[in-house]
């Protein structure tokens, strides 16, 4: 599948997108209705707040223009800019949490503050995930983390807790 048609998602991606449609789509219609959106993409392990959802369920009634329902294109669409705001949340609080705004890498000791801002599940998940693909930093109360370190960290720890789901 072209790059495009996969919205700049990977097809492993996609592949994850398509199980949650289908997982939330009504059967007969095969269209998932906008009131079941925030659920699928919570299933992704996206994390959205009841406000949020109520802010996404209405501007999707106009994106929509009226309909109740999507497809599954439209679908990835909105999973891509929940991904986009999702990456520019997690900078936000990588430069929030990191020394000089961002400028300097993150310390392991300010990890767990970011995390809980960014997603209280995440903190089940992020001594393992570390451990097991940095474990040097893991072994070091010194260690640091720069950007792509703690935003490869985040997605773990996201697809940590959409297994749990």
């Amino acid at each position: 599948q072209p790059l495009r048609e996969r919205e700049g998602l990977t097809s492993e991606e996609v592949s994850s997108v398509q199980d949650a449609f289908r997982a939330f789509a009504e059967k007969r219609s095969k269209m998932l209705g906008i009131g079941r959106v925030t659920d699928a993409l919570r299933w992704l392990g996206y994390w959205i707040s009841d406000s949020q959802a109520r802010n996404q369920k209405i501007s999707l009634r106009t994106e929509l223009g009226g309909r109740k329902t999507l497809c599954e294109a439209e679908f990835l669409r909105i999973v891509r800019r929940q991904k986009e705001m999702d990456l520019k949340c997690t900078r936000q609080t990588f430069r929030q949490c990191a020394a000089e705004g961002g400028v300097q890498p993150l310390e392991v000791s300010n990890l767990r503050q970011a995390l809980k801002m960014l997603n209280v599940g995440y903190l089940d998940h992020y001594a393992a995930w570390i451990r097991k693909h940095f474990p040097a930093k893991w072994v070091n109360k010194n260690a640091t983390l720069d950007f792509e370190d703690f935003r490869r960290l985040v997605e773990g720890c996201r697809a940590k807790v959409r297994e749990r789901l």
